[in-house]
């Protein structure tokens, strides 16, 4: 099992091969492994950096191109739309029919 030290005022989370270095370091604590990777230390409790959520959103979305393709494929029941978009969903149509599913 790893050991995992916090150092820099309880901001920064180290481990593995600097287990020397700070094992000599008077401001370096051992502590238990985080829950997560990417967890940091604050008033002695693990919580996730800032905007983690986003990472934990993005493994989990479907693909950009699948979030588009539906996009597009719902805009082309619609009859109210700008020229702009009537000419990305002309390309879109286009690149489907030339590569079909197999």
């Amino acid at each position: 099992m790893k050991k995992w030290y916090v150092v820099d005022n309880e901001q920064t989370v180290l481990h593995g091969e600097e287990e020397e270095v700070l094992r000599n370091r008077p401001d370096a604590v051992a502590v238990d492994e985080p829950p997560r990777p990417y967890c940091i230390r604050q008033n002695g409790q693990w919580v996730d950096p800032p905007h983690y959520y986003r990472v934990l959103r993005s493994k989990e979305y479907p693909a950009i191109s699948d979030q588009l393709d539906a996009i597009l494929k719902y805009l082309t029941t619609r009859s109210d739309l700008t020229p702009d978009l009537y000419d990305l969903i002309g390309v879109w149509s286009s690149i489907k029919q030339k590569y079909p599913k197999s």
